[in-house]
């Protein structure tokens, strides 16, 4: 089997794949959003919304209430195309409406733009939300990939090669890494964390994989 493409291209692409799954424990941090921040909840095309800085995080995921012990509500995030396909459906949900530029400039600021709930227009509370962090960039021999081990990373390896050539193991190939990924980390917890460094010198090598 081979990749269909550079060692390097290939493995940011594993990175990238694992951040969107969430199975990189890094991939997912929980923040609270402060309802009172004007400069978080704001107006945006007569829509009261929240504003988020794409260059910190890929996505917010969910949303829930700031009560202790336990959260007592909770919203979840649609994307926009679901207020035209059901026009009123997403009154209770956070409502993702991609980047948008918010400010002409100079400089020109563009921000993830999320619709806030009907329940939470007028809120001043604080809640916590759920966000898919970016993937890093791996682009120097020196930089750090986030696996467990070798093993791990030619399942997904293997996963991206099979993809690449339309070959039909390949969701089986990727649900084994996925797998892999979470039973990896269930023996990892608690535990002195150890990751793999790759050598980005591969890049001019063949790119058989198998």
């Amino acid at each position: 089997m081979t990749l269909g493409m550079d060692i390097d291209v290939a493995i940011q692409e594993l990175v990238d794949r694992g951040y969107q799954a969430g199975v990189f424990p890094e991939s997912r941090k929980e923040v609270t959003l402060d309802l009172s921040d004007v400069a978080l909840k704001t107006t945006w095309e007569e829509y009261p919304v929240i504003l988020i800085d794409p260059d910190l995080y890929d996505a917010m995921l969910k949303v829930r209430d700031n009560e202790k012990p336990y959260s007592v509500n909770r919203w979840s995030v649609l994307d926009v195309d679901v207020e035209h396909q059901v026009p009123g459906g997403t009154k209770g949900h956070f409502v993702d409406h991609g980047i948008q530029q918010t400010a002409d400039g100079p400089p020109t600021v563009h921000k993830r733009i999320y619709q806030v709930p009907e329940f939470l227009k007028d809120s001043t509370d604080v809640v916590r939300a759920l966000m898919r962090c970016k993937a890093p960039t791996i682009a120097a021999d020196t930089d750090i990939v986030p696996l467990k081990s070798i093993y791990t990373a030619k399942l997904g390896l293997m996963a991206i090669g099979y993809e690449n050539e339309a070959d039909p193991r390949a969701p089986q190939a990727w649900q084994t890494f996925y797998q892999e990924m979470g039973q990896n980390q269930r023996r990892s917890d608690g535990v002195k964390r150890r990751h793999v460094k790759l050598d980005f010198g591969l890049r001019h090598k063949p790119n058989n994989f198998g």
